[in-house]
């Protein structure tokens, strides 16, 4: 291997967008690597913060033009098929799949005659697509499942949990019904809305995988789940981590979309640090799921715990496919070493990554973004015949411990 274009395969295609298997057109060998340091693919998905919605993924690369044929034997227009693959000793791994979103020609040496091409993923293509479906009351993943056959999105392209709580029908004519969601400009209601609503209905997260798949992953999902890596002092450095109260959470809102609010406060939380309240979540669910989410948050965010920065991991070759093996939702242990030579290890779990292939010898990047993981602990709401609100806690922690919420009220709109 002598530089990094050399694991690369960039492929193009100008099939459909929820095409499953394109007809690809490799560009590899069209892939600029730049005089000295700099970056050939950059390319990041996930969120920062475990409390953000996931938005489209994004990604560039330059790719040589001077012969002029991008664009016109070569598919290169908005909207066409990204694939991005790395091969190492024979293996090959996605790095990146999705759409074009922008190219850029750019003619000032020493890139005369390239395009700058700018990536998303399929989070984009489905924010643009209207949806108009009739659902019964289901499970979360069965209505990201339908809204995905809506717009004839390949069941290749799927990997999604059950999903723990239910969405309502939508529409419904009943009292308690939410709306669809929020229009999108023109009054049509986008795929991306539905879907994400389906997730923030039980704090789920969906997202667009490496190889392109659309992924659910429901609120239970992580607690059951092997940790997949270690990464040790080696791979990073120096962890920088920190307990502070920027995350804290000791009042939680929900608001449905008829304007009523579930609020659920932790009393002894409130008492060591104040009432701290972020703005409502808005789902579609009903009263005795809103006040679970809001209780759930309470479970995640109503005690100071020690939160881990982005850390940068600089990849030997040996490296690069363990790393590129690594998916947002994923579980890792971060080791820490201290002076004295004690260390410690950090329950994590990924909820970005970005990685940056780059050349004149720097090699191989990759930055996470990492929350806590909050223990192996279903949160549950019960039910009564009442179907009103009532008490949920932490079942099946080994501790024996709960950690109850205390509703304060349901305020109307």
């Amino acid at each position: 291997m002598t530089t990094r274009r050399d694991w690369l395969i960039v492929e193009v295609a100008d099939d459909p967008p929820a095409t499953a298997d394109p007809a690809w057109v490799d560009v590899s060998d069209r892939v600029v690597t730049q005089q000295g340091p700099g970056v050939i693919v950059d390319a990041r998905r996930g969120r920062e913060r475990e409390t953000d919605r996931v938005g489209a993924a994004t990604g560039r690369i330059r790719l040589n033009n001077r012969d002029g044929a991008l664009g016109d034997s070569v598919p290169l227009r908005v909207m066409a098929h990204v694939r991005v693959r790395v091969t190492v000793d024979g293996d090959t791994r996605p790095l990146f799949r999705g759409y074009i979103d922008r190219t850029r020609a750019v003619y000032g040496d020493p890139y005369r005659r390239t395009v700058e091409v700018s990536l998303v993923d399929a989070f984009e293509w489905l924010s643009s697509v209207p949806v108009d479906i009739e659902r019964p009351r289901e499970p979360s993943g069965a209505r990201v499942a339908a809204v995905l056959d809506a717009v004839g999105w390949p069941e290749a392209l799927r990997d999604l949990d059950d999903g723990v709580v239910d969405v309502l029908a939508r529409p419904d004519d009943e009292d308690d019904a939410i709306p669809l969601t929020t229009e999108a400009p023109g009054g049509d209601v986008r795929a991306a809305q539905v879907l994400q609503d389906a997730a923030d209905a039980e704090a789920g997260i969906l997202y667009v995988a490496s190889d392109g798949t659309i992924r659910y992953r429901d609120r239970h999902h992580r607690l059951g789940i092997d940790t997949v890596a270690t990464f040790t002092p080696s791979d990073y450095g120096e962890v920088d981590a920190a307990v502070d109260v920027a995350e804290l959470v000791t009042v939680a809102e929900v608001e449905r979309a008829d304007g009523t609010i579930v609020r659920v406060a932790r009393d002894d939380a409130v008492d060591a640090y104040g009432e701290r309240l972020v703005d409502p979540k808005d789902i579609d669910a009903d009263i005795i799921e809103a006040e679970a989410a809001a209780l759930w948050d309470l479970v995640r965010y109503s005690e100071p715990v020690e939160r881990v920065e982005p850390i940068d991991l600089v990849c030997a070759d040996a490296d690069v496919l363990a790393v590129l093996d690594r998916e947002v939702s994923d579980r890792v242990t971060i080791t820490r070493d201290y002076p004295e030579g004690a260390g410690d290890d950090l329950d994590e779990v990924i909820e970005g990554i970005r990685h940056e292939v780059r050349s004149g010898g720097i090699g191989w990047q990759t930055r996470l973004w990492l929350a806590p993981h909050h223990g192996d602990r279903p949160w549950l709401c019960a039910r009564d015949d009442s179907d009103e609100p009532d008490d949920c806690s932490v079942v099946g922690d080994d501790s024996g411990d709960t950690v109850d919420g205390d509703p304060v009220g349901v305020l109307a709109p």
